[in-house]
């Protein structure tokens, strides 16, 4: 501190002092106000961002640890209110869910699918809707708040999705207002909304044909039509849709093998990696949806903590793939070596038996095919992860590529779709197309 810096200290302690202001002030008062944030939903973290103070300070303070705090720090405490949380900065943050959710639904009342919301936000929107919790990242929420925004007054082009949406009570644009609509405690206005109760046999068929459309696997379809295995199949079959095959009870006791490839399964390219998993999902074969797993592995961790993470990393990436879809995975790498390799190859079998319980159609395809896919070559400076990466940026300039991990996902979900005669490519050279020779395929069955 400079002596000018200390002069003008001393002047304004001599100021506040003189008017009966103290620097430094009981913290009850800020402790109950940050008692009531978390009440309302605000974690600390969000709190302390809002508040620009570290979250070891809102943790102190609400623990009581200390019995008096800086004027300044009570006024920064007292003037964060619950609406603030979707004012963060920190796009990793997270906030409150129910926003988001209240838009999704209110999009799909008047006709928007699942399929268009998915695009418009880079993520798929059924798991925003329906995922476990109450937080989201302030990344998503921002993107579903610039969807609605865009489309709250476009009619979608889907009257199934309006009359499904319908019987399940969601609440269209008009019925919510701005400042209301991110408030856990406001209801929609205007409206007679209706409860779901089990629907009849016509009303079943009709919100399987949704379901179907948006991709649903056969756990999601038993879950939402809330039936047992025996009706869902019969539903499927009076519906002439393609069945996604129910995986076995118990796949360690019955296995079975998966189902052929088809031209209308949803079709996954995985990248798969012990820190950041690249995933592209084609459910509709035009609209493609990328996302990623990440994970953090802890220094000195026990076997028991390696594999706890290795079941929990495989479980959020099979989770990703429907029931009976064509899943294309870079088999194993036989000529790498390091600490990983024993933790890459346990994660890659138990995907892969993931993937087999949900009679998943699985094709490992090597690196090199991978390579030769992209560049035209199997190997060499000019095939590495780099190289790949820009072929698919230069490939399939209209997806979001943003790393090596997306870009090889995105080349094996176009294999696939060349597979199943349905390339995402107007033409390639034959040198890379050569790629797929050596691929192992199993049976091609073509269902309508």
């Amino acid at each position: 501190m400079t002596t000018t810096d200390l002069y003008r200290y001393n002047k304004q302690w001599r100021y506040d002092r003189s008017h009966g202001l103290t620097r430094r002030v009981p913290s009850e008062p800020a402790a109950a106000h940050v008692d009531q944030l978390s009440t309302a939903g605000l974690s600390l973290r969000g709190i302390a961002e809002l508040a620009g103070l570290t979250p070891g300070v809102i943790s102190n303070i609400r623990a009581r640890k200390q019995a008096l705090i800086q004027r300044t720090t009570e006024t920064a405490i007292l003037a964060v209110q619950p609406s603030n949380i979707y004012d963060r900065t920190l796009k990793e943050g997270f906030v409150p869910n129910i926003g988001g959710r209240r838009r999704i639904q209110a999009l799909l009342a008047i006709g928007w699918r699942h399929q268009d919301i998915s695009v418009w936000i880079g993520s798929p929107s059924s798991n925003a809707l329906h995922q476990v919790g109450d937080w989201i990242s302030k990344a998503k929420h921002d993107a579903i708040v610039t969807a609605y925004n865009e489309h709250w007054n476009q009619r979608g082009p889907s009257d199934k999705t309006v009359r499904w949406a319908k019987k399940l009570g969601y609440a269209p644009p008009l019925a919510w207002d701005d400042d209301k609509i991110d408030d856990p405690t406001a209801m929609p206005q205007g409206l007679d909304l209706l409860t779901r109760t089990t629907s009849p046999t016509e009303q079943r068929l009709e919100d399987l044909e949704h379901l179907l459309d948006t991709g649903a696997g056969y756990d999601e379809l038993l879950s939402r039509l809330d039936v047992t295995r025996n009706t869902l199949d019969q539903t499927i079959h009076r519906a002439g849709r393609y069945r996604p095959r129910s995986p076995p009870r118990n796949p360690h006791r019955h296995p079975k093998e998966p189902s052929s490839m088809t031209t209308n399964q949803p079709i996954v390219g995985l990248d798969l990696s012990l820190a950041s998993t690249g995933i592209a999902i084609d459910h509709t074969h035009g609209q493609i949806i990328t996302s990623r797993v990440r994970s953090t592995g802890k220094a000195g961790a026990t076997w028991d903590q390696r594999a706890q993470r290795l079941r929990k990393l495989a479980q959020d990436i099979a989770a990703h793939a429907p029931n009976g879809a064509l899943v294309i995975v870079e088999g194993p790498s036989y000529a790498s070596s390091g600490a990983g390799t024993h933790d890459r190859a346990g994660l890659w079998w138990m995907v892969y038996q993931q993937l087999h319980a949900k009679a998943c159609t699985i094709i490992p395809v090597s690196p090199a095919q991978r390579m030769k896919y992209a560049t035209g070559k199997g190997g060499g400076k000019d095939a590495g992860k780099d190289a790949v990466l820009a072929a698919a940026i230069r490939t399939y300039p209209h997806l979001d590529i943003t790393g090596n991990d997306i870009a090889d996902a995105v080349i094996f979900l176009a294999i696939g779709r060349r597979l199943t005669g349905q390339p995402m490519e107007a033409s390639l050279p034959k040198a890379r197309l050569d790629a797929l020779a050596k691929i192992e395929l199993p049976a091609m069955r073509l269902e309508a």
